[in-house]
C-alpha cells in the first residue's frame, strides 16, 4: 500500500478511503513540504478520534489551531525530526530491546533539546522524518543509521511522548529556587 501524505493544512492524503481515521494507524506515513508541528495540531482538530490516543492531544489541538498567529519560531532548532531507535543493551549481564520513535531539535545537524521550550514557539518549526538508529550498548557502544519507514501511530506516540514535556507543572520545572529575601 503506498503511504499516506500529511499536508501542511493537516489532511492526509491517502490512497484508500476510510470512514474511520483509526483503520490508517499502522499505515506508513509521509510528510508534505511544509508540514510544522502546528500542522500536526491541525490534523487533530480534523481527526476528533485521533486526538483521543493521548489525554494531551484534545486541548494542544484546540489551543494551537489554525487562527493562532504564527509565532517567530524557536529560533535554536532548524527543524524537529521524528527518529526511530533500536537499542539493544546488556552485553555482558541481562540483555533488553528497546524500540521506540522520538522527536528531537536539530540545529547544525545536531540534536538540541526541546523540552523547555513552549509549545507555541516551535508550533511552526518545520517537521522532518528521520533515520532508525540501531545503537548496541556492551563492552563498547556502537550505532548504525538506517533508511526506514515511519508509520502513523508512531508519529502519534512520539508527539505525545515529546509534548507531555512541554506542559509540566511549575512544580516540576527544573529551575533555581530563589534564595531568602534580604
Amino acid at each position: 500500500m503506498k503511504a499516506l501524505i500529511l499536508k501542511s493544512d493537516g489532511s492526509i492524503e491517502s490512497p484508500k478511503r476510510a470512514a474511520d481515521p483509526l483503520a490508517f494507524l499502522g499505515s506508513s506515513i509521509e510528510l508534505a513540504d511544509g508540514v510544522t508541528l502546528r500542522s500536526f495540531f491541525l490534523l487533530l482538530r480534523k481527526n476528533p478520534d485521533l486526538a483521543r490516543l493521548s489525554p494531551l492531544f484534545p486541548g494542544l489541538a484546540a489551543a494551537l489551531g489554525a487562527e493562532v498567529a504564527a509565532s517567530p519560531g524557536f529560533s535554536g532548532v532548524d527543524f524537529l525530526e521524528l527518529t526511530k531507535s533500536v537499542e539493544m543493551i546488556g552485553f555482558p549481564g541481562p540483555l533488553r530491546l528497546e524500540i521506540y520513535a522520538s522527536v528531537r531539535g536539530i540545529r547544525g545537524g545536531a540534536a538540541v533539546d526541546i523540552r523547555h521550550e513552549p509549545i507555541e514557539a516551535i508550533a511552526d518549526t518545520p517537521l522532518k522524518l528521520g533515520r532508525l538508529r540501531h545503537v548496541i550498548f556492551g563492552d563498547r557502544i556502537e550505532e548504525l543509521s538506517f533508511d526506514t519507514h515511519f508509520s502513523l501511530f508512531e508519529l502519534l506516540d512520539a508527539l505525545a511522548w515529546e509534548l507531555g514535556f512541554h506542559n509540566a507543572p511549575v512544580a516540576c520545572a527544573m529551575m533555581k529556587a530563589p534564595g531568602p529575601s534580604k
